[in-house]
């Protein structure tokens, strides 16, 4: 899931390269149309309009194949525009993140022009990421790793903040537009193994970064697959819901939720 750099939509795409986008004013069903047969299908935004890209999702020790999938929403209709690299980029497009041959979490953070590549030392050591997310400012870049939260600057490409054991497993991460809030999907702190064992369900928590506190947290008894967070105002936060039970884990009946942040209730 990926809102538009203005918010003013949310596309979201399956793993069958399905694609639909939905309109934030009315949230109502924009686009819904076929991207093509992608190996692990990868969306975003072309920076700057309501263009959108499905791509396959590459790893670390081979080059992006450039070949693409690209949607003008306005329009209604397929288009040509410049390859899109990277896994993600920050809002204003100066920075995005590739992965890296150091192995599975490593990524390499670089501009619009490519160049200078860096790679994230982000742990000092053996430590994979396994989520990621920009500040809705691009001022901040946010990784997860099993456990521990690092905060990066990405002019300089630096940890400039983290936090140990932030969770007992860190599975989606999105942020507010200026980094002040995150919201990080992870395993549940109330409901344990003894009762799920494995199938432990997911719970959603709002971290205020100020003071690493955990303000507000909604237990689900499903998966969190996938966060949103609308980078523009932050007004919106979409969770992509898939079920734990038998039988439908991975079937095609995830669910979206959307929750307006601050005064009002969930959509």
């Amino acid at each position: 899931m990926e809102f538009s750099d203005d918010g003013k939509y949310l596309a979201v795409c399956s793993d069958q390269g399905r694609v639909w986008v939905y309109d934030t004013a009315d949230w109502s069903e924009t686009v819904h149309t076929h991207a093509g047969d992608w190996i692990v299908p990868l969306m975003m935004w072309v920076p700057g309009g309501h263009v959108l890209v499905v791509k396959s999702y590459s790893i670390g020790d081979e080059p992006e194949e450039e070949s693409q999938w690209a949607y003008d929403v306005d329009q209604g209709t397929k288009v040509e525009v410049p390859f899109q690299r990277g896994h993600l980029r920050s809002v204003d497009g100066a920075y995005r993140i590739s992965p890296n041959d150091a192995g599975e979490g490593g990524f390499d953070l670089h501009g619009e022009e490519r160049a200078p590549y860096r790679q994230l030392s982000h742990a000092g050591g053996w430590d994979p990421i396994q989520c990621h997310a920009f500040s809705g400012n691009s001022s901040r870049l946010f990784l997860g790793a099993q456990e521990n939260l690092y905060v990066v600057d990405p002019a300089k490409g630096e940890v400039v903040d983290k936090v140990m054991d932030a969770s007992e497993r860190l599975f989606e991460l999105a942020s507010n537009p200026d980094g002040s809030y995150l919201a990080i999907g992870s395993f549940s702190r109330k409901l344990s193994y003894l009762e799920f064992g494995e199938n432990r369900p997911h719970e959603l928590c709002i971290w205020r970064m100020a003071d690493k506190k955990i303000i507000l947290g909604h237990q689900f008894r499903t998966f969190i697959d996938e966060l949103a967070w609308s980078p523009n105002d932050g007004r919106w936060l979409a969770v992509a819901l898939e079920p734990m039970g038998d039988g439908q884990f991975h079937c095609g009946k995830t669910e979206i939720a959307v929750f307006r942040m601050g005064p009002g209730e969930s959509h």
